[in-house]
């Protein structure tokens, strides 16, 4: 299984297979090895007070309905061994990472439903139509993203609700990944409906949001019952100290900075410039609603880069793609000019 940000196979200098805010983060990552340099020779808090308490202010939900993971990857395993579902559901393409976590278990029946690429992989009504039908058969979990990866596209709030009460009906566990939730305009995030139904894990990281994947800060929103058991398939230290501290200090500036004002307004400039720039080449641009781009070509674009030192996503491993599928990340302005120009010097 591939992932983005593989730059130890090869000499890479320019990276753009992650998804990562463009905004410089320098001040944040000072921060966090500061308090590090203070906290290392100490067990992390086994109980997570301080983080889970950051991280229930920026959500506005209580301390008890949050857990904090070693990165969100983490979390998803943990979270699906607890369901040990018979019936899984994934909306294709979408992160290869929750095939990972399924293929744990072997007698799980996997059901994929596709997005299409005429309706710029947009979820729709139809989708409900298929949940339905699956949840009246005995699905146990469905997979979500919002905004999708590789799509770059959020799920419209009225069909996000619609499949929300449909899973709340029939039983349906949903983990929601929202990791992207912060860096759109058009994400409507479903914290507010962990009460309602014990049925809802949301997970989310501070990873792309800070620019911070090497930390491994991630976190889980659920009721607080389902937090009580989701410990038991957790490390008793899954957290590192330095893990947490960044936790707290990413929640400060989410509260108070005017980080994700200034975050949107850099990736929707730098998304249209990238957007407008690889159209112009002759590659076909779909629409993205977040910090990358997913893009078609019948041209080898991942060979040809990577021997100029770029890296970007060859999407032709993701069930729902083919070949010639690539996802390029929305960067700063300087690296986005040298991946047009490296681009523009190939024609």
């Amino acid at each position: 299984m591939r992932h983005g940000g593989d730059i130890y196979s090869d000499t890479i200098t320019y990276d753009f297979s992650v998804n990562l805010n463009p905004v410089d983060t320098t001040e944040i990552v000072s921060r966090i090895l500061r308090v590090g340099e203070h906290t290392l020779r100490h067990y992390p808090d086994i109980e997570q007070r301080q983080f889970r308490e950051a991280i229930a202010l920026v959500e506005k939900v209580d301390a008890e309905e949050i857990w904090g993971g070693n990165g969100a990857s983490e979390l998803l395993m943990a979270i699906t061994a607890m369901i040990h579902p018979g019936k899984a559901m994934l909306v294709i393409p979408c992160f290869n990472g929750y095939r990972h976590v399924l293929a744990r278990f072997p007698q799980c029946e996997i059901m994929e439903y596709a997005l299409q690429s005429d309706k710029e992989f947009l979820l729709g009504e139809d989708f409900l139509q298929v949940l339905e039908y699956h949840a009246k058969q005995g699905l146990q979990l469905l997979f979500l993203t919002n905004p999708n990866n590789p799509t770059g596209r959020t799920i419209p709030k009225e069909i996000l609700l619609k499949m929300y009460e449909i899973c709340k009906t029939y039983g349906v566990k949903i983990i929601l990944d929202e990791c992207f939730i912060r860096m759109t305009h058009t994400g409507f995030s479903m914290t507010e409906y962990i009460q309602e139904y014990a049925g809802l894990f949301i997970v989310n990281a501070y990873t792309k949001l800070f620019s911070i994947p090497g930390i491994r800060t991630g976190y889980v929103v659920t009721n607080r019952s389902n937090i009580h058991t989701l410990k038991q398939y957790l490390p008793e230290w899954n957290m590192s100290v330095l893990a947490q501290s960044a936790g707290v200090i990413c929640s400060r500036f989410l509260r108070d900075t005017g980080w994700i004002t200034k975050t949107l307004q850099e990736i929707e400039r730098q998304r249209e410039y990238l957007s407008s720039a690889l159209t112009k080449l002759g590659i076909q641009v779909y629409k993205s609603d977040t910090v990358f781009l997913l893009c078609y070509t019948k041209e080898n674009l991942y060979t040809y880069l990577k021997e100029k030192k770029i890296l970007i996503r060859d999407c032709s491993d993701y069930k729902g793609l083919d070949k010639g599928f690539y996802r390029i990340a929305v960067k700063n302005a300087t690296d986005n000019q040298v991946l047009i120009e490296t681009l523009e010097a190939k024609k």
